[in-house]
This record gives structure tokens, C-alpha cells and sequence, in this order.
């Protein structure tokens, strides 16, 4: 996506060493640092949800059901609480 960047600013960006080029070819990345975040990083892997048990008492035998925690936790993250 270099388009979105002035030749200026990739050169920069190479000297930095923040330009990381694959070894067998592809497109050239921007590296990216946890520490030079902005904000608070949020995991992309929830290990706090435990899995449904065949035994437990959500368990409905359904193949690919999901605990209701996580559910809970999926349509708060993406909807707005009506009033």
C-alpha cells in the first residue's frame, strides 16, 4: 500500500528499519510495535471462556454451540443497548 504514503515518508520508513521486506519476494510491510501504540491493545484470543462441557448443563448436544459467555461477550462488543 505504498500509494498511501510519500516517497519522503517510505524512504524515512526504510531508514528506521520499520519497512519489512519478505525474503521470497511479495509486498513489502510496515512493522508495527506494541510500544508505540496508541490506546490499549485488545486480544484477538479469549482464553477467559471456558468450553462447553458435553456434560454441563448448557450443553445441548449441538455440534459447533457456543458457550453463552461468549455470545454475550460477541453481541455486546458489536451492537448498542436499545433504551
Amino acid at each position: 500500500m505504498h500509494w498511501l504514503r510519500r516517497p519522503s515518508e517510505l524512504d524515512e520508513l526504510d531508514k528506521q528499519g520499520k519497512i519489512y521486506f519478505p525474503e521470497k519476494g511479495g509486498m513489502p510491510r510496515l512493522k508495527y510495535y506494541l510500544s508505540e501504540a496508541k490506546g490499549v491493545y485488545v486480544p484477538d484470543l479469549w482464553t477467559d471462556i471456558n468450553v462447553i462441557n458435553s456434560m454441563g448443563k448448557e450443553s445441548v448436544g449441538y455440534q459447533t454451540q457456543k458457550p453463552e459467555a461468549l455470545l454475550d461477550r460477541i453481541i455486546k462488543a458489536t451492537s448498542q443497548e436499545m433504551i
